[in-house]
């Protein structure tokens, strides 16, 4: 197998064996996402897995920052060393062991909570986020009782997120630095289908991952999709690169649309993205909806009606 020394040669990248930040077993580089110069940027040389000291960005698979480095895309060099990609299409296993069983959206727990006044899917959405969504249910393990939602880009699975059905105080767990090939900072839901969509009406940026899936499952009729931003972290790529400006052109606005009372952190928001994103604009929550993933189906056909007649003056 190829090593992390000679891939790190080949595309130019200076590393170090020792050193002040250079743990036994790693190699030191200049992290890419925080530009530190003290090499806190480490790449595991057995597993394969990054971690900068510094900044707190991880991941399961080295190449994702040697794509960022060099600019070539991540599915690109995965293809290029297949004993490397071999690794990621394993899974989020952590190693050999896996990490839980998993289940269909059938089993009664799920089922229930997602059939529940809390979140009123119906029938054939349940079936439509396991088909379509590929959301599993976790019986087992470290994620027992959890949905497991998984983010997938370029039709690989690089992170996901657990979410608890049973009344956990800790509602969302996200993959480990182990577990996933990108940071969820770094992760854009949904961006395959993103990029198939031509001339659509609104890019909705939400906070959670089920206000994006309720206005998601609704696109074929509303011409409406929506990106989590996950606790309003703005993934990195959106201001490091243009990806969220080449993803807008898709659609006749962007819209940010947090939750109720909200308005502050809108505004920031908006701040920080207007600039890049030429149709970008702020729509509140009315009173009466406190966040869009407690709307039925036909409750979120009717409010983005509502919104587009404003926003697009339809």
């Amino acid at each position: 197998m190829i090593s992390v020394h000679e891939i790190l040669e080949e595309y130019g990248i200076r590393y170090y064996t020792h050193g002040e930040n250079v743990a036994s077993g790693w190699v030191g580089i200049t992290c890419p996402f925080c530009s530190d110069r003290t090499n806190h940027m480490g790449i595991n040389l057995s597993e394969h897995y990054f971690s900068c000291w510094k900044c707190n960005t991880k991941g399961k698979n080295f190449l994702y920052v040697i794509s960022v480095i060099s600019g070539i895309k991540f599915k690109d060099l995965i293809k290029k060393y297949p004993e490397i990609e071999k690794k990621i299409k394993e899974g989020f296993t952590g190693g050999s062991v896996p990490l839980f069983n998993t289940y269909t959206l059938l089993h009664n727990m799920a089922y229930e909570y997602l059939l529940s006044d809390f979140r009123k899917f119906t029938d054939q959405e349940i079936h439509k986020l396991e088909k379509d969504y590929k959301i599993l249910f976790i019986l087992d393990g470290s994620y027992s009782n959890r949905l497991f939602i998984p983010l997938i880009e370029d039709g690989y699975e690089i992170n996901f997120l657990a979410r608890s059905v049973s009344g956990d105080k800790l509602r969302y767990i996200n993959a480990s630095a182990a577990q996933c090939v990108k940071p969820l900072s770094d992760c854009i839901y949904g961006i395959d289908f993103i990029k198939t969509i031509e001339n659509a009406d609104i890019l909705f940026l939400q906070e959670g991952i089920f206000d994006s899936l309720k206005i998601n499952l609704t696109y074929h009729h509303s011409k409406c999709y929506s990106i989590p931003l996950f606790k309003k972290i703005l993934p990195r790529e959106f201001s490091r690169n243009s990806d969220l400006m080449k993803l807008s052109t898709h659609f006749k606005k962007v819209v940010i649309l947090l939750d109720y009372g909200e308005i502050s952190a809108s505004y920031k928001l908006y701040s920080d993205l207007k600039d890049l994103i030429p149709n970008l604009t702020i729509f509140f929550l009315p009173e009466n909806i406190k966040d869009i993933g407690s709307l039925s189906g036909n409750e979120v056909l009717e409010f983005l009606h509502n919104v587009k007649k404003d926003v697009l003056n339809e």
